[in-house]
């Protein structure tokens, strides 16, 4: 076991290549982000029908693992700057229907896009921690601090990400 699971000080040193592996999340536009209003949580309303056929919206929180500019918006304003999230595909289904508070405007969930990271060990189950790479070679890759849902310093992390699933309790 101890073959399996490291210490993240790869700050100094690097993260084994071995370590990294690709998750695939739902990416959604921050257009249809909504704010709970007793939580302050950010999430989306997930349009839904009841067992009377009567539309009902629910207030899903997904984690959200990368919040990345879109690319396809030409604006300077940082105001007017869009952005795509990557949620964790276990909050919603394909086909999904998210609609906006703004201006109810809908979106069908259906893009997906891929984050690399590793897994992360530190309760006794994989957990998934996303990672950016500034450099790498053939062996080791250097990490960038402080990414948004990350791995951090000392973190125990999967030494080979490949015979680790996600949530798979790890004994230490």
């Amino acid at each position: 076991l101890q073959s399996l699971l490291g210490t993240a000080l790869f700050y100094n040193w690097g993260l084994p290549l071995s370590s990294i592996v690709t998750k695939e999340f739902y990416l959604i536009p921050s257009d249809y982000a909504t704010t709970n209003e007793d939580s302050q949580e950010t999430g989306f309303m997930v349009l839904g029908k009841d067992k009377s056929g009567n539309e009902t919206r629910t207030f899903v929180n997904p984690s959200i693992y990368a919040s990345i500019e879109d690319g396809s918006q030409d604006t300077e304003d940082e105001s007017k700057k869009k952005y795509l999230y990557y949620v964790d595909q276990k909050s919603f289904k394909e086909g999904d229907v998210i609609i906006s508070q703004k201006d109810q405007s809908r979106y069908v969930v259906s893009d997906v896009g891929v984050l690399e990271g590793v897994y992360c060990i530190n309760q006794g189950y994989a957990v998934f921690r996303r990672i950016e790479i500034l450099d790498q070679n053939e062996e080791y890759a250097i990490l960038k601090q402080g990414t948004a849902y990350g791995v951090a310093l000392y973190d125990h992390i999967a030494l080979d990400g490949s015979k680790i699933k996600e949530n798979q309790l790890v004994v230490k």
